[in-house]
């Protein structure tokens, strides 16, 4: 697997448009970070990473299931795994982004005693186009106009897509280390040491 990505990277990095397709991803990543205003500034790298997080456990949510779902238990369990934050850092981003109107706070449709999280239609909406831009690079480089309309408007490609995503991220435990570097390991390897031997 990870050769077969090696070789596709490769291929794409060789391409002629490839970095016509990289510089509007990166400027549109830019203009995106600015225009979230104070969030930006308050909600670090890893107040993103809870953001992904609560998306994910909502797409994977099974309403008759009063375990499932974005509960504080479960995301912290997920940044516990990871080494993200603690459990005081966790509760003061969850209420920016609901000061923020990123996220809202509901009741479990399983189980009303259990108060879940999930992104607001704003947020959501604000997802579609960053998803949507990372496609658009295919339009590019393929030189097509159908990917980044795809990405944007089908609702179930775009679940679909955050399911799929966050259970890569959530079961290979894939991280970035401080040195920019990939670090794929088991969820039994601490996180820490994984950044030593990336920075040594």
């Amino acid at each position: 697997m990870a050769q077969r990505i090696s070789a596709t990277s490769k291929t794409l990095i060789a391409h002629k448009n490839f970095e016509k397709a990289n510089i509007g991803y990166i400027n549109h990543l830019i203009d995106w970070r600015q225009s979230l205003g104070l969030l930006n500034t308050v909600v670090s790298n890893t107040g993103m990473y809870i953001i992904h997080y609560v998306a994910y456990l909502h797409f994977t949510m099974d309403p008759t299931d009063p375990e499932s779902g974005a509960t504080f238990t479960r995301i912290l369990k997920l940044c516990q795994k990871r080494d993200d934050c603690s459990p005081r850092f966790l509760r003061t981003v969850l209420g920016v982004l609901m000061l923020t109107g990123q996220i809202i706070a509901q009741r479990s449709p399983a189980d009303k005693r259990v108060t879940v999280y999930a992104p607001s239609d704003n947020l959501l909406h604000a997802m579609r186009r960053v998803i949507s831009k990372t496609f658009a690079c295919l339009d590019v480089i393929l030189e097509t106009d159908i990917y980044e309309n795809y990405a944007l408007e089908d609702p179930a490609f775009f679940r679909d897509y955050m399911n799929r995503a966050g259970r890569r991220v959530v079961d290979n435990d894939i991280v970035f280390s401080e040195s920019g570097k990939r670090d794929c390991r088991s969820p039994s390897s601490p996180r820490r040491a994984c950044r030593r031997r990336a920075q040594g």
